[in-house]
């Protein structure tokens, strides 16, 4: 971790309209869980993302592989199929003999059992075998017989890591919702009952702030910049799996979406800036810190992090705050130098 000559890290307040043009351009272009023992052989709980440049044009339902997975092998024997933004779709069963991993479907839309999008072979697509070999919190598989190509894209196309759920409290997008209409109600009765006011001056601008804590003094405890804002990334790749943009907006900091609701035009709420994130988090993006965390004073930070989807990987400056105890994404990031 390195430190810089101390400057005040501002959130930029984009005009909403454009934050979608922005993380689209960002990514259109490319808690905590139990330690998984590597003695456990092939069970797990297991994280891939699918690309949409990873599926062939002419692979019969391949769309449907886009996003990301959870891919589990129960110690029972059972194993299943999870997109993260819709749930399970494919169930079934495995066996180890060896390296070899025999996995067998049974249930769900996207099981292999069932008759192949634009596929006129009647071959049983039901089971097929893979090499399997595991190293820390990583599971490569390896077909070595497979009929049914759709499951062959999603377990060999990268290798599968250690799942990592979201853990994050949802923010409270009715409540805002709830209190839209009744501040509008109120606005609409003081309108109909009071008399046009003479003008008066507007009120001074407020000072810009990026949210962080106010003090200079360092926070509380012993929290390490770089473990905990690895953490926070660990968390959004997490949180963006899932396509709910109420696991998404905790991690910035209040500030900064504030500043994206007043910078939209007239009437705009924190529900049209979550509406903007839902159609961007179709994308399965990976976020990793990919330089030295530089501190500017104890409560602000700015990073380079990699953002992945499947093979594509684009490069962003980050900036983060310290904001109520925890550290905060500050801004969506302008591409590294």
């Amino acid at each position: 971790m390195t430190s810089r000559p101390r400057r005040l890290i501002r959130s930029s307040a984009w005009p909403v309209a454009a934050l979608a043009f922005v993380l689209a351009s960002l990514i259109g272009s490319y808690g905590s869980v139990a330690a998984q023992s590597e003695d456990a052989g092939v069970v797990g709980s297991w994280s891939i993302p699918i690309a949409d440049s990873d599926v062939p044009t002419d692979l019969g339902g391949g769309p449907n592989l886009i996003g990301r997975w959870r891919v589990e092998f129960r110690d029972d024997g059972t194993y299943a199929g999870i997109r993260e933004d819709i749930g399970q779709v494919v169930g079934g069963s495995w066996e180890v003999d060896g390296d070899q991993l025999t996995i067998t479907d049974e249930t769900g839309p996207s099981s292999c059992a069932a008759p192949q999008p634009g596929s006129i072979d009647t071959e049983d697509a039901a089971s097929g075998m893979y090499r399997w070999e595991r190293a820390e919190d990583r599971l490569t598989l390896e077909a070595v017989e497979e009929s049914c190509a759709l499951r062959q894209l999603l377990l060999t196309t990268r290798p599968l890591v250690v799942y990592m759920p979201c853990t994050t409290e949802p923010y409270p997008l009715a409540q805002s919702i709830a209190t839209a209409d009744a501040d509008e109600d109120v606005a609409a009765r003081l309108t109909d009952a009071t008399p046009a006011a003479s003008p008066v001056p507007p009120e001074a601008s407020p000072v810009e702030s990026d949210g962080a804590d106010a003090s200079d003094a360092a926070p509380g405890g012993t929290l390490d910049p770089e473990e905990a804002i690895d953490a926070l990334l660990v968390e959004l790749t997490a949180c963006w799996a899932t396509g709910d943009p109420a696991r998404v907006l905790p991690l910035f900091s209040q500030v900064f979406l504030d500043d994206l609701v007043a910078s939209g035009p007239p009437g705009t709420t924190i529900v049209d800036v979550a509406a903007l994130f839902r159609d961007l988090l179709a994308a399965p993006v990976t976020f990793e810190r990919a330089g030295d965390v530089e501190t500017d004073g104890p409560r602000r930070a700015q990073a380079e992090v990699r953002l992945s989807i499947g093979e594509e990987e684009s490069t962003q400056r980050l900036d983060f705050v310290l904001e109520g105890g925890a550290w905060k994404l500050a801004d969506l990031g302008v591409p590294a130098a």
